[in-house]
């Protein structure tokens, strides 16, 4: 029984270093593995800012274009008025049954 128990205690201080560097080992890659999920949940997190980013970005454009259109139709609208305010004061000068200058 002496011989058995020596046997496994020599056995058990061989085993033993290696024993901890294995749990040294599986320690560092769980560590490992909470950083990887945590890069993996900013580039989730950088991904829908980005997306965000190019949504307004989108907006953006399309302000650009809608405040070019305003203007021309604000231009278009200012020679109409122009038009309108000639003819009426045409009219306005022309003799009664008379036909307005053009």
């Amino acid at each position: 029984m002496t011989a058995v128990k020596s046997l496994i205690g020599r056995a058990a201080r061989k085993i033993a270093p290696e024993t901890m560097r294995t749990l040294e080992y599986a320690a560092g890659l769980r560590q490992q593995g909470g950083r990887l999920h945590d890069v993996a949940q900013r580039v989730d997190d950088l991904q829908a800012r980005l997306d965000l980013v190019e949504h307004r970005l989108a907006e953006v454009d399309d302000t650009s274009l809608a405040v070019d259109e305003l203007r021309r139709d604000s231009l278009r609208i200012a020679e109409l008025t122009d038009l309108v305010v000639t003819t009426l004061g045409a009219l306005s000068d022309a003799p009664a049954g008379s036909e307005p200058r053009r």
